[in-house]
């Protein structure tokens, strides 16, 4: 029986779309998709989600390795945070989830000053009872590590637990430690993918 439901941040409670804030700054198509992958998509990004550095640090790492650059990967840098736009359409059905008795959490491959963004300004982060952020335990997604982590450090049985992410990657990896899982392809799925858990739709009805 599931009893908590863990959610990825990106592309799952929030929308996270690296491409679309670097073409307000980048006008031409192919520069703004080279500039995006540079930045966002980077191993200098991912090392951050890692907790190798910090927003600076990031910053720094990529200048370094695109000195002629710099100036758009300050803007970059600068205006990160807007990457991430919650979707507030899902929270009233997150609400009632929690409403209904499950266990909300969160697990999400981000760095500090995504995180920090996500905390100060988020309505559905008061909904969740905790989770883990990628940088803070130095274990990224998909490796397996940090799915047996949470379950540890929470106390939870990987068939008690669903997992949401968008990235299949990931949830091929939690499926391999045992939890359920959604490969989320659209926000605006959430609830009606939820659902599909004929468990979790008697016991929302129910509520």
């Amino acid at each position: 029986m599931i009893t908590t439901i863990i959610f990825d941040i990106g592309n799952v409670l929030f929308e996270w779309n690296p491409f679309k804030l670097t073409e307000k700054f980048v006008s031409d198509e192919k520069e703004a998709e080279r500039l995006c992958n540079a930045v966002f998509l980077s191993q200098e990004w991912r090392n951050a989600d890692a907790g190798l550095y910090g927003r600076m640090g990031t910053m720094n790492a990529l200048i370094e390795k695109y000195p002629d650059d710099i100036e758009i990967i300050k803007t970059l840098t600068k205006h990160a945070d807007e990457v991430l736009i919650e979707n507030k359409a899902n929270i009233p059905f997150i609400k009632k989830l929690k409403d209904s008795g499950f266990d909300l959490y969160f697990l999400s491959n981000t760095n500090p000053g995504d995180f920090g963004y996500i905390e100060s300004s988020s309505d559905v982060m008061q909904y969740l009872t905790g989770g883990i952020a990628s940088y803070k335990i130095r274990l990224v997604k998909p490796d397996p590590e940090i799915f047996k982590y949470f379950l540890n450090k929470f106390n939870k049985k990987a068939e008690e637990c669903l997992f949401i992410d968008d990235f299949e990657k990931n949830t091929e990896s939690a499926a391999g430690v045992g939890l359920k899982i959604i490969n989320l392809r659209n926000m605006e799925d959430l609830q009606n993918e939820i659902l599909k858990f004929a468990e979790i739709k008697e016991k929302v009805r129910g509520e």
